[in-house]
């Protein structure tokens, strides 16, 4: 590469950089848009045809979709009683969905569906795919859990 398409590069990336003003709206906005996803597309699930396991899949995502951002909506606030600066909540809440973080939830979430749609596409209908849902919520609730903790403790800490 010639000097001037470096340069050229990196003014396309510079110009692709989010400002940080519009990720924090974005961090803002996350739980709402997980919560209201989920709950569309389990509410797709009631009028599409689909295979059984595609439809308890899918169902399960719109869950854990809606498991999260009730709880970033509703718990995570209660969680967080000495951030009381603005620019606090909006680093946990960064760190929280778009940091490793969140993409370590949101893949470990995927692998989890992923998984159960392999399952029960080999296995079959059985009561073993309602303990394996109820496995998955519950662990996911851990792991939300144990990631919001962090969250708080790496933005708080570094005050």
């Amino acid at each position: 590469m010639s000097g001037g398409n470096v340069g050229d590069l990196t003014l396309l990336l510079a110009a692709l950089h989010m400002p940080s003003h519009h990720l924090q709206m974005i961090a803002y906005r996350m739980p709402w848009f997980t919560l209201i996803v989920g709950a569309a597309i389990i509410a797709a699930m009631c009028f599409l045809s689909l295979p059984e396991p595609a439809r308890l899949t899918l169902t399960l995502v719109g869950g854990l979709l809606m498991l999260d951002g009730s709880l970033g909506l509703r718990v995570l606030p209660m969680m967080t009683p000495f951030a009381s600066f603005p620019e606090d909540w909006l680093a946990i809440k960064r760190k929280f969905y778009f940091e490793t973080l969140g993409v370590g939830r949101f893949l470990a979430a995927a692998l989890g569906c992923a998984a159960f749609a392999v399952s029960a596409t080999t296995f079959g209908d059985g009561d073993w795919q309602v303990w394996c849902l109820v496995a998955l919520v519950v662990g996911w609730g851990c792991v939300w859990t144990l990631a919001a903790l962090k969250a708080i403790r790496d933005v708080l800490a570094n005050d």
